[in-house]
């Protein structure tokens, strides 16, 4: 659970002054505005010593109509015990737009999507350490890492598997939230959203009614027994962090008023 939190914290800071140097402190201006930074997806690595994040570029668009980030950006590594900061993808060379960090589960690799001008939703795999980024040759989006492969969703909407090195292509489920448990296994979640509002899950193929009103992400548990999601509440405003059983009982409150978006139960 700590790690939950953890995330969210970090996610309380959006938006983000740019990263360099700000010089002698002094009112700001509306053109100081299109100047600063967003923090989006955060993947805390799995000894809790970095952050994987998603930084926008100021001033650059992401020319991909289907991604989840308005201006264009890269995966960064931050320190959780120097504040050490590392540009994973270096996008600004290339104009590309990269997204969605997930670290495997010995912390030595992630896989992130990217979208560039010939290309939208690529998942790539990159050291922890920097270096080369090597593609998985599929479309795709939400990545999950378990013990030997990758789960995410393709852009026809289904659940996919496969090997890092985009070997063993395989379509799993029509739709739905994945996760990989410590034994290997893949669990999968199925929600719905009405458009006039209210979430479900499914449960044996029936409706379970959630008590919120949108529901903007949801991650499984390494164990398989339970959820978070990132939900809003009938009365709310903003969506914020709540946990649940897969069978949509024993929802536990985590925040209030967060304006939560993305969450990774890690």
């Amino acid at each position: 659970m700590k790690r939950v939190a953890a995330a969210i914290l970090v996610l309380g800071l959006v938006p983000l002054v740019p990263l360099a140097a700000q010089g002698t402190p002094r009112p700001m201006t509306v053109e100081d505005l299109f100047g600063l930074s967003e923090l989006g997806s955060v993947a805390l690595s799995p000894d809790g010593a970095w952050l994987a994040a998603t930084i926008t570029r100021p001033g650059a668009p992401n020319g991909c109509p289907t991604c989840n980030f308005k201006a264009a950006g890269d995966v960064w590594l931050l320190s959780t015990r120097t504040g050490e900061r590392r540009d994973l993808t270096r996008g600004t060379a290339d104009g590309s737009s990269s997204w969605g960090p997930v670290w495997s589960p010995d912390g030595r690799r992630l896989v992130f999507s990217r979208s560039a001008s010939n290309a939208s939703g690529r998942l790539l795999v990159v050291s922890a350490s920097g270096g080369t980024v090597r593609p998985v040759h599929v479309e795709g989006t939400l990545p999950v890492w378990g013990r030997s492969r990758l789960a995410y969703v393709g852009m026809d909407g289904r659940l996919w598997t496969i090997s890092p090195d985009g070997s063993g292509r395989r379509r799993v489920a029509k739709d739905g939230t994945a996760g990989w448990m410590k034994t290997g296994q893949l669990r999968i979640a199925r929600f719905g959203q009405g458009y006039s509002g209210g979430v479900w899950i499914l449960r044996h193929g029936r409706r379970v009614r959630l008590p919120f009103r949108t529901l903007q992400s949801a991650s499984w548990s390494t164990d398989g027994t339970r959820l978070v999601v990132a939900a809003t509440p009938p009365l709310a405003a903003v969506p914020d962090l709540f946990t649940l059983r897969p069978d949509g009982t024993g929802i536990r409150r985590l925040t209030r008023n967060v304006n939560a978006s993305y969450v990774s139960w890690k």
